[in-house]
C-alpha cells in the first residue's frame, strides 16, 4: 500500500493538472479505510475533470456511504447524466430522495 501510494503521490506531483492519479490515489484510500482522504482525492480529480461520468460516481458512492446524501446525490446525477450506469439499488435510494 505504501508503495502504491508513493507512486500515486509521484504521479501527481508530475501532473498536477492530470485527475487520473487523484482518482487513483482515492481508490487507494478508499481501499483502506482513509474515507476522508478518499473523498479529497477523488473529489480533486473531480474539480480537474467534471464530466468524468466514473469520477463523479466513485465520489457520489462514496459520499452516500458517509451518509452525507445531499452532495451525493448531486455527484450521482451529475454521473448518471454523464453516461455511468447507477446500481439498480442506488438509483432506488436516488428516487427515493
Amino acid at each position: 500500500i505504501e508503495g502504491a501510494s508513493r507512486a500515486f503521490l509521484a504521479a501527481i506531483q508530475g501532473a498536477p493538472e492530470s485527475p487520473e492519479g487523484y482518482f487513483n490515489l482515492g481508490v487507494l484510500y478508499d481501499s483502506v479505510g482513509k474515507d476522508g482522504d478518499a473523498v479529497r482525492a477523488i473529489g480533486q480529480a473531480v474539480d480537474l475533470a467534471p464530466d468524468v461520468a466514473h469520477f463523479r460516481l466513485a465520489l457520489g458512492m462514496l459520499l452516500r456511504a458517509r451518509g452525507r446524501n445531499a452532495e451525493a446525490l448531486d455527484h450521482l446525477r451529475q454521473a448518471q447524466l454523464a453516461g455511468a450506469v447507477i446500481p439498480p439499488e442506488v438509483e432506488r435510494w436516488m428516487e427515493a430522495q
